[in-house]
């Protein structure tokens, strides 16, 4: 399981990653899908 531990944590910090940049966006990209839809 060790030998898993590297591969979990780069995963991790990838999600963390991912959820700070939504974090960070998501007025923007809301707002542009429902615009997308809309039309």
């Amino acid at each position: 399981m060790s030998s898993a531990k590297p591969l979990l944590q780069a995963s991790l910090k990838e999600e963390e990653a991912m959820a700070a940049w939504i974090d960070q966006n998501i007025d923007s990209v809301t707002r542009s899908y429902v615009q997308a839809q809309a039309a």
